[in-house]
């Protein structure tokens, strides 16, 4: 089983016992659970995982030199 999965069967079963507690009293606290965990799981079903890696491609030409940074480079 993924992790992915069992982090969306995990997330649900928080859900179930967010409605219900929400259901048995009703403040702020059991909506704001509610609702948070109700954007995570649509996060959860709508994010693609090949979407999510990064790709990264260099090339240079006959006679250069690439430079790899994690920022800017001045020359």
């Amino acid at each position: 089983m993924k992790i992915k999965t069992i982090i969306i069967l995990l997330n649900i079963l928080a859900f179930l016992t967010s409605v219900i507690w929400l259901y048995m009293d009703q403040t702020l606290e059991p909506l704001i659970s509610t609702l948070s965990l109700t954007g995570t799981l649509l996060v959860l079903f709508f994010n693609n995982d090949n979407d999510s890696k990064t790709k990264m491609r260099q090339k240079g030409g006959k006679n250069s030199t690439n430079y790899q940074a994690g920022g800017n480079i001045n020359l």
